[in-house]
């Protein structure tokens, strides 16, 4: 049974139609607005909310067109596993060696698979965490290495030093020193 209702008070006319197969749709002279399936599932600009085949299977909104919001909270898992001692990061030659083979960082889809299924907010998220957390990772590494180095540069400066008979500090000073002494005192990272 379908029961339909046009309301006319402007320019536009506006249709509303209940049908016990089709479920409510709310439309105008130029089709349809907003369908509310019998299963529940909304589609706004469209007639058949979630029938996409990449639609996930709890899909209940369908938007044929840009969503305008001034917020969006999605609830799903997070990155902090990253942290985890049994964590494996994975070493820059690996990833580089990926990115040369395939285009693409590694966990992250190829723009085919995007363009094809779309992308699920939720998890890109955490996956773009994830890496920003490895990214942390590394370069925590890079400057504890970078430590280690300076360390022993200055063990050999002052061996050399006494080696020649002269002061370490007037032999030859770091060069993390001077930089981190140009970075402090000009705001910006010396030539």
């Amino acid at each position: 049974m379908t029961i339909g209702l046009r309301i006319a008070p402007s320019s536009v006319n506006w249709d509303i139609l209940a049908s016990s197969a089709n479920g409510l749709t709310f439309g105008n002279g130029n089709g349809t607005l907003v369908s509310i399936l019998a299963s529940g599932n909304v589609g706004i600009g469209t007639t058949n909310p979630c029938g996409n085949p990449y639609a996930p299977a709890n899909c209940k909104l369908s938007v044929a067109g840009a969503i305008q919001a001034q917020e969006v909270v999605v609830n799903s898992g997070w990155s902090d596993y990253v942290f985890q001692p049994s964590y494996r990061l994975q070493p820059l030659t690996e990833v580089a060696a990926f990115i040369q083979e395939n285009h693409h960082l590694p966990d992250i889809p190829s723009e085919a698979e995007v363009k094809e299924k779309g992308v699920s907010l939720g998890d890109m998220q955490a996956k773009l965490l994830a890496k920003v957390e490895e990214l942390t990772l590394h370069m925590i590494q890079a400057e504890e290495r970078n430590d280690r180095l300076e360390q022993r540069n200055r063990e050999l400066q002052e061996r050399i030093a006494k080696l020649e008979g002269t002061s370490a500090a007037t032999a030859n000073p770091p060069v993390a020193d001077e930089i981190n002494q140009g970075a402090a005192g000009s705001g910006k990272h010396p030539e």
